[in-house]
């Protein structure tokens, strides 16, 4: 756990130092918001609209902070450190996911609140959306260091990270738009969207992504 709780220290530090993760990915997401929002008129934006306009900024967002983030790593050598001292990959992939965690679901909260803005959402469904919110960052917390590890020895990374991460991602990010659409449509009838079928299939999702992480994490340092 002490290993765990340093890598994590070290992530979250360095990004209070330098916020290049968080202002990137964040301002990237608040675009692709804006550009959604004023691309149609004000008559035609439905709560339905607006789940797709802040999932499809969550999916091109992350791939800019965990990019980032991988590379970062890289390039401190953290990787060469973990081989030389024995350290167990598995606690390594656990911090980097917690971190990831962390500062997604912070860039996540900050374009929820500014599509519920941008598209006059009742705010009755802000809290009702934040399980879903945190089902589906942290499948990409699981996910997106894998891939960019595994691709970013290669000479043609810039092409293959960004292809690797949407084969993941976006069967996450449907399952996260239905069971978003589907808490919009069983509000009115008080039932509990946490266990309608997208909801299922997303918690499915991560257990599947974060038991393969596990399982892969020693071959992906060892490589």
């Amino acid at each position: 756990m002490n290993i765990i709780f340093a890598f994590l220290k070290k992530d979250l530090l360095r990004e209070l130092r330098t916020g290049e993760i968080i202002f990137g990915a964040t301002a990237f997401a608040f675009a692709v918001v804006l550009i959604y929002a004023f691309s149609l008129p004000l008559e035609r934006l439905t709560q339905f609209q607006a789940s797709a306009a802040f999932w499809i900024a969550i999916l091109f967002s992350s791939q800019i902070g965990i990019s980032r983030g991988v590379e970062i790593d890289r390039t401190q050598g953290r990787l060469d450190a973990i081989r030389s001292t024995g350290i167990d990959p598995t606690l390594f992939f656990i911090s980097k996911t917690v971190s990831l965690f962390i500062l997604l679901g912070f860039m996540s909260l900050l374009i929820l609140s500014t599509t519920f803005f941008l598209f006059n959402l009742e705010f009755k469904y802000f809290f009702r959306m934040l399980p879903f919110v945190a089902l589906g960052v942290m499948g990409l917390s699981f996910s997106g260091p894998v891939i960019a590890f595994l691709a970013a020895g290669s000479r043609i990374k810039d092409i293959l990270t960004p292809l690797f991460h949407l084969i993941l991602f976006v069967p996450l990010l449907i399952a996260c738009v239905m069971a978003t659409n589907e808490l919009f449509l069983v509000s009115e009838t008080n039932q509990n969207a946490l266990w309608s079928t997208p909801a299922k299939m997303l918690m499915a999702y991560d257990l599947i992504l974060g038991g393969t992480v596990l399982f892969l994490a020693p071959n992906i340092i060892e490589d």
